[in-house]
């Protein structure tokens, strides 16, 4: 048990995890989505019921550290090893935050195909030695309270688009995201036009 897990912090830090049914029918159900080509996810519970934790131990499990849940070969048939992209929300556009992260000298105006044309290089590399890339955000709701007060249509827009980037039967890729709520309750604010094109993303995105 720990009080609070930072996903990038903690990442070689043997934590002392308990599993439970919950926890392991979710990292079952995440692999079955995957596998589904159901690959732009979302982890759901209120605050401290341990998302940042279960994506710890996802990752550990994942890269073979330590056997927390089932195997890989079991969940993953045919993939060789996973890739990490770990990001901690921010009051920020989500774009912004991934060129930043992927370390990109973007443009303001061009941020979001440089992000995407990034991904997919590093993707198509992966793919070629069977490797799984994962992007994984906790805390994503710092960016949707963000997109709400600042320029939806756009924000919401990357966010559809990384979605359908992510749900792409021939890539090896995975997107896993932590949120305290569901993904329309972050939606309430906006007008009833803007909120149909939130219901599209949610759409997109597979609810755990």
């Amino acid at each position: 048990f720990n009080v609070s897990t930072n996903i990038i912090r903690d990442r070689d830090v043997k934590l002392n995890y308990i599993v439970t049914k919950n926890a392991a029918d979710n990292f079952n159900l995440v692999a079955a989505n995957y596998n589904h080509n159901n690959k732009f996810q979302a982890i759901i519970g209120s605050y401290g019921t341990g998302k940042s934790s279960f994506l710890w131990a996802l990752e550990q499990n994942l890269l073979g550290k330590q056997t927390i849940f089932n195997s890989v070969t079991e969940t993953y048939p045919g993939i060789q090893s996973f890739e990490f992209i770990k990001i901690i929300g921010e009051y920020k556009p989500l774009s912004v935050a991934l060129g930043n992260t992927l370390k990109i000298e973007f443009t303001e105006d061009q941020v979001e195909d440089q992000v995407l044309e990034k991904l997919e290089k590093i993707i198509t590399k992966n793919s070629k030695k069977k490797i799984v890339t994962v992007l994984s955000f906790d805390e994503f709701g710092k960016f949707l309270e963000y997109a709400v007060k600042n320029n939806p249509d756009k924000e919401v827009y990357f966010i559809q688009r990384l979605a359908e980037f992510f749900n792409d039967a021939k890539k090896l890729a995975l997107s896993i995201l932590s949120l305290h709520q569901n993904f329309s309750s972050y939606g309430q604010n906006l007008t009833s036009e803007q909120f149909k094109e939130w219901e599209k993303v949610k759409g997109r995105l597979k609810e755990v």
